[in-house]
């Protein structure tokens, strides 16, 4: 049983307790999913400049500083819809790289590098902008790229993947009432269930906003909800 599975199958017991000791008009619980797929209007771009010094606390300075003139060159080039945002992650890659010497020796060098990265948030940025960074981040010995998609506000797409999601649970509920000989009655209990069981931290109720896998530039927006109504003879 996957994740997903297990936090609907959670939330399906919980509802059906509640509904159990309220009446006893049969009621049928099903599980509705909607999703709506919107253009990003906030894109994050990673910067990163490096140093292979064999010190570490030079290599670190090495690529601070490169990473601070980088960010300047690139707020000097930025719209004012450009956010560098703060704090730094650093990185450390440590190899050893081994070669034969004239005596057939082995020689050994310890090579480590050090990357130090920062992040912008872009809002509205066009694609011009974007490969603007990129070069100017290239032009400066560093290293920019896309690292992720959102939006600034998210309360139409949540609405729309809620109202999708409803009806996908009425009309799964309708088929299957139907085929037993029934009729759907009215809706008794409603909740709107985390997508994902990592969800649960950061609030049990309410879509997910996540990049879109399949669309560069896009945000996908999915929720699921768990709908129950009354069977009508």
């Amino acid at each position: 049983m996957d994740l997903k599975s297990v936090a609907v199958l959670m939330l399906v017991c919980l509802s059906a307790a509640s509904i159990a000791s309220a009446a006893d008009v049969p009621t049928i619980t099903v599980v509705g999913e909607g999703s709506v797929t919107v253009p990003a209007d906030v894109v994050y771009v990673s910067v990163s400049a490096s140093s292979d010094n064999e010190n570490v606390t030079e290599a670190y300075a090495e690529s601070s500083e490169k990473l601070n003139d980088t960010l300047d060159a690139i707020k000097n080039a930025c719209t004012e819809n450009c956010e560098i945002l703060q704090g730094y992650s650093t990185g450390i890659q440590s190899t050893k790289v081994c070669s034969r010497g004239a005596s057939n020796e082995s020689i050994c060098v310890n090579q480590t590098i050090v990357t130090v990265s920062a992040s912008i948030r872009l809002q509205n940025p066009d694609q011009r902008t974007i490969e603007s960074i990129k070069q100017t981040a290239e032009s400066t010995g560093a290293y920019a790229a896309v690292t992720g998609y959102a939006l600034s506000d998210a309360t139409a797409a949540k609405n729309e993947a809620r109202k999708k999601a409803v009806e996908n649970a009425r009309a799964t509920a309708e088929a299957m009432v139907s085929a037993a000989g029934g009729r759907l009655g009215k809706i008794v209990d409603i909740t709107e269930s985390p997508l994902y069981l990592w969800d649960i931290p950061f609030g049990i109720f309410g879509p997910s906003v996540e990049p879109s896998t399949t669309e560069p530039g896009m945000v996908e927006v999915k929720t699921t909800v768990l709908v129950t109504y009354e069977i009508v003879s």
